[in-house]
């Protein structure tokens, strides 16, 4: 097993050395439509290892080149990427949601039931400062003409820090690598004590009035990057997890990592590590009209 400091050093020897030739550049995200701020969406370098959210106020400072592309997202905007420093000003335009042209005729509630892991946590994961993503695979074994309405999204903390809340997000599965694809929420959830509750994230959707008719989606958890903490800080919000399913359903990113795709974590002995996030959701029948 390779020594945490080694790795840590190696981290940020690969940061140092991929910062020759960039130049911090600071800009303001705003609503097209109202002018208003754009709070904690996340932007990231393409291909480096650098990345940022933005703060309340909308704005962030990133390193890149001139050559450089950033691809920035948010909940409820469409995502954009722009070659080169951005202007001081970015406006991100409003997201629709494409639903599924169904015609519904007599509809019935089956039931309420709670997916996702229910095991007995024996791993914590915590950040380290660049921007960590946990992504865990729902799955919701659906039958011809039915579909479900997302609740609640449960996340137990084995420690919650105020200071250092985290970013719910809620993706779509891409039939093609199985992996998370596109955002599904209407505005962004920072996971702060509004919604903690003893050891856990509780976070009630209802009022998203999101439906999926789709086999699987994505419940995700994503640390806001705080490199001026320093890395391995000991006061971070760290989750629960197991080791204990040998299928892997948890995929991770990290605004450190140079090209920002979605990889199962494997950690122990081969051994996959899982997130314990579990969803409440309200299954419908439909019976089609013609």
């Amino acid at each position: 097993m390779r020594c945490p400091v080694m790795i840590l050093l190696s981290i940020l020897l690969l940061y140092e050395t991929a910062a020759v030739g960039q130049t911090p550049f600071s800009c303001s995200l705003r609503d097209k439509d109202s002018g208003q701020p754009i709070a904690f969406a996340t932007i990231k370098v393409l291909g480096k290892p650098y990345g940022a959210h933005a703060d309340s106020t909308g704005k962030f400072t990133v390193n890149m080149s001139p050559s450089d592309t950033l691809l920035i997202s948010c909940a409820g905007y469409e995502t954009i990427k722009l070659i080169g420093p951005p202007a001081a000003v970015v406006l991100l335009t409003k997201y629709i949601k494409e639903l599924r042209p169904v015609t519904i005729g007599k509809k019935q509630v089956i039931k309420t039931e709670t997916l996702g892991l229910r095991r007995k946590s024996n791993h914590g994961w915590g950040p380290a400062g660049y921007g960590e993503e946990f992504a865990q695979r729902i799955d919701l074994s659906l039958k011809e003409n039915e579909y479900c309405r997302l609740k609640k999204v449960v996340i137990p903390c084995m420690r919650f820090v105020p200071t250092d809340p985290g970013v719910l997000h809620i993706y779509s599965m891409d039939p093609k690598t199985g992996k998370p694809e596109k955002e599904l929420l209407s505005r962004v959830y920072i996971l702060n004590e509004t919604y903690y509750r003893k050891g856990r994230f509780v976070v009630d959707l209802s009022a998203e009035d999101l439906y999926i008719d789709e086999p699987s989606f994505f419940v995700s958890f994503s640390w806001l990057n705080n490199e001026k903490h320093g890395p391995w800080l000991r006061r971070r919000t760290v989750l629960k997890s197991t080791f204990d399913i040998p299928e892997p359903i948890t995929y991770h990113r990290a605004l450190i990592f140079a090209f920002y795709e979605w990889a199962v974590l494997v950690q122990r002995d081969g051994k996959v590590l899982n997130s314990l996030y579990t969803v409440e959701v309200e299954k419908y029948s439909f019976q089609p009209t013609h």
